[in-house]
């Protein structure tokens, strides 16, 4: 992804690090989706699922990291998985 090396470029470690930080917030939110999977969910709940899935899916580059917005989408993923409240059994 960086082609370098932090260790001969130092001036990468920031990047590096804000990489590897928002590649764990996605892993995280897959995660959490890939959970909600075993709720029995209304069609609507699973197209969604499933488009939130497909937004942290695919090839991560240094650019799309970059220009993802981790606090706006995990705060919006959150507040959407806590709707699923309904269908969790009792």
């Amino acid at each position: 992804m960086f082609g370098q090396s932090w260790q001969d470029q130092p001036k990468l470690t920031a990047p590096i690090i804000n990489a590897f930080r928002t590649m764990k917030d996605i892993q995280e939110l897959r995660q959490l989706l890939e959970a909600s999977a075993s709720l029995s969910l209304p069609a609507i709940q699973l197209g969604e699922r499933t488009a939130w899935l497909d937004a942290l899916s695919g090839q991560w580059t240094r650019e799309s990291l970059d220009q993802f917005d981790r606090n706006r989408t995990s705060a919006s993923i959150r507040m959407w998985l806590r709707g699923l409240a309904a269908y969790l059994p009792r």
